[in-house]
């Protein structure tokens, strides 16, 4: 009995993407054949430990599903891997929109041996974006892409902050941080957590853009915030010398802007308290708003 190309060809895409992920530092976890859209899982592996977060994918082998564009005289041109376009079908789009965690749609292409990959968005038609190659860079961005997936995310209201100008944003966020390393920050995570001039220095590091600076250093209220509540957090580093790195992520809502995900990292060293290092909101853009007028925590006594 004779065996289709396309199914062989399938099979060589989906073992040459699971061999990809294994080798960037993730899981990969097959479907059943009884799936719908996804052909298997991700799962996200930080410190070589399993996180739980997973994200599904849609694996396509050959050109065939690449869209293509039509030149002046009418001949079809292939787009650059860099603005390349993947077909996918419309059941599978409806069925993306419903799942509970993120997904990709990846593609293998056997004649340069790479495989192209993009996220499916909430705005995506019949069409997805394949930008990227699965190389030894992806290992950081679908981790990315997982912690933006929000859905499980604790929310909470972002503290009322006063306006302040950039010349006295420093101070103002120095004197704030001042307080916080004298009363320093009780979290039912990770103990009392204090505040160092470590964490000062991570948050005013001179290599960072001037505007993401000024947004962590607005973010302080939030970061205590978070800290304080049962929020869940997970290791992302360990070393040998017993020093550790935890991360809690929650959404912060702002009646004045859009909603941010904001993450703080803490670092424990041996039976060293637990201390604040930095705190940061996922995928900042440079905002002119973030140089005219920055906000900063109000001390809640």
């Amino acid at each position: 009995m004779k065996v289709h190309p396309t199914r062989r060809l399938s099979k060589i895409s989906e073992t040459h993407v699971a061999n990809l992920v294994e080798r960037v530092g993730h899981s990969w976890r097959e479907a059943g054949r009884d799936s719908i859209g996804i052909d298997g899982f991700i799962e996200i592996v930080r410190a070589n430990e399993a996180t739980g977060q997973v994200i599904g994918v849609q694996v396509k082998a050959g050109r065939s599903h690449l869209t293509t564009r039509r030149r002046s005289d009418g001949a079809a041109k292939r787009l650059p891997y860099t603005r390349r376009v993947i077909r996918i079908e419309d059941q599978h789009v409806d069925y993306f929109r419903l799942c509970k965690f993120p997904v990709v749609v990846a593609l293998y292409d056997p004649n340069s041996n790479n495989v192209f990959w993009g996220p499916v968005g909430d705005d995506t038609e019949t069409a997805v974006p394949i930008p990227y190659v699965l190389d030894r860079f992806a290992g950081k961005r679908l981790a990315r892409i997982a912690d933006h997936w929000h859905a499980n995310y604790p929310t909470y209201a972002d503290p009322q902050m006063p306006r302040t100008t950039i010349k006295a944003a420093k101070v103002a966020a120095r004197s704030y941080y001042e307080g916080l390393r004298t009363a320093g920050c009780y979290s039912p995570a990770f103990g009392q957590v204090v505040f160092t001039l470590r964490g000062w220095r991570h948050l005013i590091r001179q290599n960072a853009e001037r505007d993401k600076v000024l947004r962590s250093l607005e973010l302080l209220g939030a970061a205590i915030r978070i800290l304080s509540k049962p929020t869940p957090f997970h290791m992302c580093r360990k070393t040998d010398a017993g020093h550790f790195l935890y991360k809690q992520t929650a959404r912060i809502i702002h009646p004045n802007r859009a909603d941010a995900i904001v993450s703080v990292i803490c670092e424990k060293i041996g039976d060293q308290p637990c201390q604040f290092l930095s705190v940061y909101e996922h995928g900042g853009r440079s905002r002119k708003s973030s140089l005219q007028k920055t906000t900063l925590p109000v001390t809640r006594r």
